[in-house]
């Protein structure tokens, strides 16, 4: 059986995918992050290889309809998740159906 887990270490989450949870099969870290500017929140995210994901950032911070913060982080949070899905799983996210 496939196993997921989710490892928080400090402000970080690590994904882990592996058989049995004997054999580890992949790591990833997708760090993400909020930075407040002149009263508006930007969202990052980054890869595993720590470059910043320009499709999560455009999409967060430039195509926006007037949601709540806790709407937006909860948004960013289900984007990340996705694009972990996808790394874990050898998956193009633009390929996805």
């Amino acid at each position: 059986m496939i196993i997921v887990d989710e490892i928080k270490k400090e402000r970080l989450s690590e994904f882990r995918i592996s058989i049995d949870k004997t054999c580890l099969l992949r790591t990833v870290v997708f760090p993400i992050y909020s930075l407040k500017i002149k009263h508006q929140i930007y969202w990052i995210l980054y890869d595993d290889k720590m470059n910043i994901i320009h499709d999560f950032f455009r999409y967060m911070n430039f195509i926006r309809v007037h949601y709540s913060n806790n709407t937006y982080k909860s948004m960013a949070y289900s984007l990340r998740l996705l694009y972990v899905f996808c790394e874990l799983f050898n998956k193009n996210i633009e390929n996805l159906q």
